[in-house]
């Protein structure tokens, strides 16, 4: 059997950063709206607990992004009331492609990562960057 992955994000605004890590990895953010009418509909949840994204109800406190092609891990993103403090323990090591790394840093600080530093190991560089909410990850 083969187990799926799927890696979650501790965050304060979870639809931002579900949103901006689709957008960078060409993922899908998961439409919850009839899961949350539902769950509202049957008084499992209460008005408290949803909020709307772009006209569609959604879970205030959760949302998630999806590879369209099923390969990659779900992203979730729970929402905590700290903000991060310490270094992950977990990070994301994300491939730039076809392009070089200067560039590749260069879109995601234009989408609003930070450039932690540029590391080198013999025959390998890459560079250690936060998303909006601080979270490192890597891009090689």
């Amino acid at each position: 059997m083969v187990a799926r992955i799927q890696v979650t994000f501790d965050c304060w605004n979870v639809h931002m950063q579900a949103a901006w890590w689709a957008e960078r990895l060409g993922y899908e953010v998961e439409d919850h709206h009839d899961v949350v009418r539902t769950l509202l509909d049957d008084s499992v949840i209460t008005p408290d607990d949803i909020t709307t994204v772009g006209g569609r109800l959604a879970f205030a406190m959760a949302a998630a992004a999806r590879d369209p092609a099923g390969v990659g891990p779900r992203l979730f993103f729970q929402g905590v009331e700290e903000k991060k403090t310490a270094k992950n323990r977990v990070h994301l090591d994300i491939s730039r492609g076809d392009l070089g790394l200067e560039d590749a840093v260069a879109t995601y600080v234009d989408a609003g990562a930070s450039l932690m530093a540029y590391c080198e190991h013999p025959g390998h560089r890459w560079a250690v960057m936060t998303d909006p909410e601080g979270n490192e990850f890597c891009v090689q």
